[in-house]
């Protein structure tokens, strides 16, 4: 039970003890790890959750990277998800299938596994770089996002929702491999919700045992709210965003016809989030 308590699963299934409090004292908990770890210089991914680097790679970079990209999608049968409400198709490549055949991507796997990266990460979680593997797990895939078939129907829930991924701070670096606009499917973040907030927390307890599914949804109505501003992440390639979806709301925005969005996917989760 206390090894669950502190793990990285995202809620309790118990209706009872989330209405007794149990999942606003692993968020709290959480939070409290991670203020007192926290630096006193904060820079724009702690305080707004989230921040951007343009032109991240050389043109030369780039380019073999994009290649490898497209090269990746040839040579192998890529992970199909719908996401039925909104009509979005999602093809992905994990890295796992790259390091089945590393000598033909040599660069795209250089980029995934590269110090810049490894080194945000370490900034944001406040971990060492040598024990990221040990505290938590990354997961790491390439993306191609375009229109798909669509089932209107609440019952299916949408990364195009606003939504946190999660009670505690979870790392997502998104890569973009291709310009993207307002029309292809752009993140969406709104600021300072990584920051604690008591409606926010209010929320959660109560979908905590009225919705106990998961990563918890808000409705745009009740983000005008809590959040200052909703900042859509348009951004030209070779474009990287980095962003705190554990206590950050966010969300994937639409695609819409003829339009294609490619991504580089990159997550980590401490583990044990409430242990120092």
């Amino acid at each position: 039970m206390l090894k669950t308590l502190v793990s990285h699963k995202k809620i309790f299934k118990n209706r009872f003890l989330n209405f007794l409090g149990l999942q606003v004292y692993r968020i709290l908990g959480a939070q409290l790890i991670h203020s007192i770890k926290l630096k006193k210089n904060q820079n724009n991914l702690q305080k707004n959750g989230f921040d951007i680097y343009e032109n991240f790679l050389s043109k030369d970079k780039f380019a073999s990277i994009t290649k490898e990209f497209n090269k990746a999608y040839k040579e192998f049968s890529p992970i199909q998800d719908n996401d039925l409400a909104y009509g979005t198709k999602i093809e992905s490549v994990p890295i796992e299938y790259l390091k089945e055949k590393k000598k033909k991507f040599p660069n795209l796997l250089k980029f995934l596994e590269s110090k810049e990266i490894f080194d945000l990460v370490s900034d944001h979680e406040l971990i060492s770089k040598d024990r990221l593997s040990k505290r938590g797990t990354f997961k790491v895939r390439l993306e191609k996002t375009f229109q798909g078939k669509n089932i209107k129907n609440n019952k299916y829930r949408s990364n195009s929702d606003p939504h946190k991924d999660t009670y505690h701070k979870v790392t997502k670096i998104i890569y973009y491999i291709t310009d993207v606009n307002q029309d292809s499917a752009p993140f969406t973040f709104f600021n300072q919700t990584n920051r604690l907030n008591f409606k926010i927390l209010l929320k959660e307890w109560i979908k905590s045992f009225t919705e106990p599914n998961g990563a918890p949804r808000f409705s745009e109505k009740f983000l005008k709210n809590v959040s200052s501003k909703k900042t859509t992440l348009t951004c030209k390639k070779n474009t990287l965003i980095i962003a705190d979806t554990g206590y950050g709301i966010h969300n994937r925005g639409l695609i819409k016809k003829n339009n294609i969005r490619k991504t580089i996917w990159i997550e980590y989760r401490n583990s044990l989030p409430l242990i120092p």
